[in-house]
């Protein structure tokens, strides 16, 4: 008896053109194990009775039939069709499986679901589902992305569908392509897809009574172009944070809004999309008006120009009036920081810092040191916050300076040297003359550690400084000069009296000699 086999899987389907197709089969081991089974083909055959014939052979590693030949033309045969092994068995003719075939085609058509083509986001690897009735030819599929760059990708296809994964962690937004490449056909199918920046978050949109700025919270922040609520337009200019990004209304007298009023806000982006989003209206902020201060003064010799610096070891009194609300509950707070929020106090009444002088004015007080440490600086603000935890504005309290410790300024007695300035942290000094206009000034670097640094000689009591803390600002120092005290002036030692040198003739006589009497000779 001819042996009988059968396809496997039974209703798999082949593309022909697949130089590397195996038709699977089964039933007959000897077909596989012995050349009983030879001069093999696949028959092709179409309705007008145009036939080829396809050599193959039975490869038992691969478990079917596979074509030894390059595949001709197929053109001429409809998209799907069947083809069946036949050759002989011996000396006999023997007919073998019968398969599902498909060819490639490039006019075949590929459909993109709806929520796959918005679904691809910058960033975000994706799986894309491609429909069609030939994709058991696919051969190759790649991803171009919006700057040309072409990648391949991981496919994998089941029935007429395709499970794309495209590959878009590195990829930018814009206009990209699915390049679908056939068996045996040169050029790939080019598939339009256009992948979208990550998608908007827009959670909120926040307004406190009475104000004309209002917070956006979400994401994408950066694409927003303007927001539409209760007939007011709102608008840059645009800072986001990651999470927030402030609005200002364009139109002020047209805001009319109270204390939970139901909002939708329409929140325009630039690619043309408008997202509703909630509004909510929340109660009027606190405020606060600052109607004076004083510094209580310092035993530094350096006298600050401005009123609104402060040294850091000082302490401060400042008084508040609370506008809104009239009355200044005990919950409320004022909140001091740096105006980058690097040094940061609260101020309550039920914790310190803060005094009530009746129902709606409160005097607070603030020992920096103490609050910020001594080494902190610039520019210092307080902002009321409700007990409902909802914040005022920012306001300026004072400017906040380091001061050097000084101890001595000496002068020497010889006036066209410069006088010596002795303490500690001097390099809190930029720059001191001996006036106003700094047209002979003295610079210090900021890297110095010396205890005692040259400074120009005082023109009467006072030498003129810029601090480093605020170099905007001329401050003055008066403090006593120690001098070199004066040498005293000693009488010259006595000398001995000498007489002027005498000319010969004026020296003494020595008496004259007495002659010896002679002897008679």
């Amino acid at each position: 008896l001819l042996p009988v086999m059968q396809p496997t899987p039974r209703d798999a389907v082949n593309c022909a053109q697949n130089a590397k197709m195996v038709l699977g089969a089964e039933g007959v081991p000897l077909v596989f194990s012995s050349e009983l089974a030879h001069n093999l083909t696949l028959h092709l055959e179409n309705k007008d009775g145009r036939s080829v014939e396809i050599p193959v052979v039975a490869n038992a590693l691969l478990g079917g039939f596979v074509p030894t030949a390059p595949i001709p033309t197929l053109d001429w045969l409809p998209l799907s069709f069947s083809g069946k092994v036949h050759g002989q068995w011996g000396f006999e003719n023997f007919e073998g499986p019968a398969y599902k075939l498909q060819r490639s085609d490039i006019s075949v058509q590929w459909l993109i679901p709806d929520g796959d083509k918005t679904a691809s986001i910058a960033g975000h690897d994706k799986t894309l589902h491609l429909h069609s009735e030939n994709s058991v030819c696919v051969e190759q599929i790649n991803f171009r992305g919006a700057t040309g760059e072409v990648k391949k990708t991981a496919w994998k296809a089941t029935d007429n569908n395709l499970e794309v994964s495209l590959p878009l962690e590195h990829s930018p937004a814009g206009e990209s392509a699915l390049l679908v490449k056939q068996f045996s056909v040169a050029l790939p199918s080019e598939l339009p897809l256009r992948i979208y920046e990550e998608a908007c978050r827009l959670n909120v949109f926040q307004v406190h009574s009475g104000d004309a700025q209002g917070l956006l919270k979400g994401t994408c922040l950066d694409r927003v172009v303007s927001l539409e609520a209760a007939g007011v337009r709102w608008s840059g200019p645009f800072a986001p944070s990651k999470q927030e990004l402030q609005l200002t209304a364009e139109e002020l007298e047209k805001i009319n809004l109270h204390d939970k009023q139901p909002l939708i806000a329409h929140v325009s982006l630039k690619d043309g999309r408008v997202l509703d989003v909630p509004a909510t209206v929340l109660p009027t902020r606190p405020k606060l008006v600052l109607l004076s201060k004083v510094v209580e003064p310092t035993t530094s010799p350096i006298h600050l120009a401005n009123q609104d610096d402060m040294p850091v070891d000082a302490r401060l009194h400042f008084r508040l009036k609370s506008e809104q609300p009239g009355t200044f509950g005990a919950a409320e707070k004022v909140e001091v920081a740096s105006a980058d929020g690097f040094y940061h106090t609260e101020l309550s009444l039920t914790n310190g810092g803060l005094v009530r002088q009746n129902t709606h004015t409160l005097i607070g007080t603030l020992e920096i040191a103490k609050s910020f440490g001594a080494s902190s600086f610039g520019a210092l603000r307080f902002r009321p916050v409700s007990g409902e935890g909802y914040q005022g504005d920012w306001q300026p309290l004072a400017t906040l300076v380091r001061l050097p410790e000084l101890t001595d300024l000496h002068c020497s007695a010889k006036k066209d040297e410069p006088c010596l300035l002795s303490g500690s942290n001097l390099f809190l000094i930029e720059a001191v003359a001996p006036d106003a206009g700094f047209q002979h000034a003295t610079v210090v670097s900021e890297n110095t550690m010396d205890a005692k640094i040259e400074v120009p000689r005082p023109k009467g009591k006072l030498l003129y400084l810029k601090l480093r803390d605020d170099p905007s600002d001329i401050h003055t120092l008066e403090m006593p000069v120690t001098r070199d005290a004066p040498i005293a002036k000693k009488d010259p030692a006595p000398k001995e009296a000498t007489k002027p040198l005498a000319s010969q003739d004026a020296l003494p006589k020595r008496p004259a000699a007495k002659s010896e009497p002679q002897s008679p000779q």
